[in-house]
């Protein structure tokens, strides 16, 4: 079973993992997903996706270096925003190609299904790692925001 690369987004399809958070198995190769299933990064369809070349050394990175930090939460039909999580240790930082990813999806204005995205909004598990990582993100135009003591959702500016 092969692994597909998102060639929008660098998401890496990995038919030993399926994609569990969106229903789709373990074992599941890539040729027997659904028709409308979709990068869970950029909302891209299987259409955008080929075979990727990679050793099993390289699985968690892609070609543009580093390994993906952020991760899609969801989609808001309301106020037309990507929302991503992200957990980084203090070492490690959000590849420069997920920012960039980002920026294109900001600046044509929508993902390539045709949803609208006026925004991209980043939480971090706490501030610390928000504070860590905000300068690139900000720089583009992403919101950052953490969770505070109280549960809340706290931007940073």
């Amino acid at each position: 079973m092969g692994q597909h690369v998102c060639t929008i987004c660098g998401y890496l399809y990995d038919p030993e993992r399926g994609d569990v958070d969106n229903g789709i198995p373990p074992g599941t190769p890539f040729s027997d997903l659904p028709g409308d299933w979709a990068s869970p990064v950029c909302g891209a369809g299987k259409s955008a996706f080929e075979v990727a070349n990679r050793g099993p050394s390289e699985q968690e990175s892609t070609d543009e270096g580093g390994p993906a930090r952020l991760r899609l939460t969801t989609y808001s039909d309301e106020d037309q925003t990507l929302v991503l999580t992200c957990t980084v240790e203090p070492h490690e930082h959000v590849a420069g190609w997920e920012i960039a990813r980002l920026d294109e999806i900001l600046l044509a204005g929508g993902l390539d299904d045709g949803r609208v995205v006026k925004a991209v909004r980043v939480i971090f598990p706490d501030e610390a790692s928000a504070r860590q990582e905000m300068r690139p993100l900000l720089k583009v135009g992403i919101r950052v925001e953490y969770m505070d003591e109280e549960g809340e959702f706290a931007r940073l500016r």
